[in-house]
């Protein structure tokens, strides 16, 4: 049975906002959940307890915005308490998976066309196995709405063995920003045109952030004569001057291209570690093209002791919430990296390049508290 807890904030006695927190544990109460969220007109959570949530129909889950204002997010890894419904977490994203068995697309997301403004959340969870239709620029994941001023961003989600005829495991149009950090993009395939995430550059107000994130072992079955398995930016049209940021993020053994950037538009492209980029960003600094020395096991993305990756990202700016300074300035890898909710984003001098923190850090004392046993003197 679906469980829902209403929370309502009373804010220096001036009225209040209120706030549906939705536990589900199965696919049909993730239907509900979704439903709920669409019709309530409140701001929502939907959390996900872990295990495999298959969509009910070719299409997937479907999010639906409709109240203007509106904030949902979407976050996996919880669990219960005694009688309390989805009260505690794991921080591992790999606990809350959807699944599409390579039948399947696993998430849609549309709006109503009174919809003008609110944002999006998904975090903590895995996309694995969805599977885009032959005949549409449709992802695994596919946001996409009419154009509004909707925020969307994806932090420490893992998308693996995603397929789709252009961005297999993620296509994205029309929303003003989106952000995705701390994920990790592995084993997705590109059945026909460009890119593991295909983004859309349509707007001029348009913002996409791609912040300390992991792609590799991404793969290209098409035949042209540029094949992009990595992260592709579509041109925008003439006049219209969309920005991007590419910043602290490793693109390797992704096959042909990891990472294709537009011919127009503004884009910064920051320490990053890149094997083998299509055309330049406009501005570029920092930037590597050496084996990252990753862990060896499959699916653990940790850079290993003497890592080039360890130490080397750009740290983020300080600036004020809600104020739009220049996208260089206006970006943050958040508090935690893709490994789990209790290793530090930064452990050491500065952020690691990539979606996981290393935790093999060389210091003076070793005790027991040390977060790996290979800590040395």
């Amino acid at each position: 049975m679906l469980r829902s807890i209403i929370l309502t904030l009373f804010l220096f006695g001036s009225g209040s906002v209120s706030a549906a927190i939705l536990c589900v544990s199965n696919s049909a109460e993730l239907v509900t959940a979704l439903t709920t969220a669409a019709t309530n007109g409140e701001d929502d959570e939907i959390r996900l307890k872990a295990g495999d949530y298959m969509p009910p129909v070719e299409t997937g889950f479907q999010i639906s915005l409709s109240q203007d204002g509106e904030s949902l997010r979407i976050s996996g890894g919880w669990f219960d308490f005694q009688q309390i419904g989805c009260i505690n977490r794991t921080g591992d994203p790999r606990q809350s998976r959807i699944v599409g068995k390579q039948t399947h697309r696993l998430l849609r997301m549309t709006a109503a066309p009174a919809f003008q403004n609110g944002s999006v959340r998904i975090s903590n969870m895995t996309f694995s196995a969805g599977r885009g239709p032959d005949d549409q620029v449709l992802g695994a994941v596919h946001i996409g709405a009419p154009p509004t001023n909707l925020r969307v961003l994806i932090d420490r989600v893992q998308f693996n063995g995603n397929s789709g005829r252009a961005g297999a495991a993620i296509t994205a149009l029309n929303m003003q920003q989106l952000t995705i950090r701390n994920s990790l993009f592995m084993f997705n395939e590109v059945r026909t045109e460009a890119g593991t995430i295909f983004v859309s550059l349509n707007r001029d107000d348009q913002r996409f952030f791609f912040v300390n994130n992991t792609m590799i072992d991404n793969v290209h079955a098409g035949t042209q004569a540029t094949r992009c398995s990595g992260l592709s930016l579509s041109t925008p049209q003439t006049g219209i001057s969309p920005e991007t940021l590419i910043v602290n993020s490793i693109f390797w053994r992704n096959e042909e291209f990891d990472l294709c950037l537009p011919t127009v538009g503004d884009s910064y492209l920051l320490n990053n570690n890149i094997q083998d980029q299509f055309r330049s960003a406009t501005v570029e600094t920092g930037n590597l093209s050496v084996s990252p020395m990753l862990a060896p096991l499959i699916l653990d993305i940790t850079p290993l002791p003497g890592s080039p990756m360890i130490d080397a990202g750009l740290p983020e700016p300080v600036w004020i919430r809600g104020t739009a300074p220049p996208i260089d300035q206006a970006w943050s890898y958040g508090d935690y990296g893709f490994n789990n909710l209790i290793t530090p984003r930064v452990i050491g001098e500065r952020v690691d390049i990539g979606a996981a923190e290393s935790t093999f850090v060389d210091r003076i004392h070793c005790d027991a508290f040390q977060l790996e046993a290979d800590c040395v003197e």
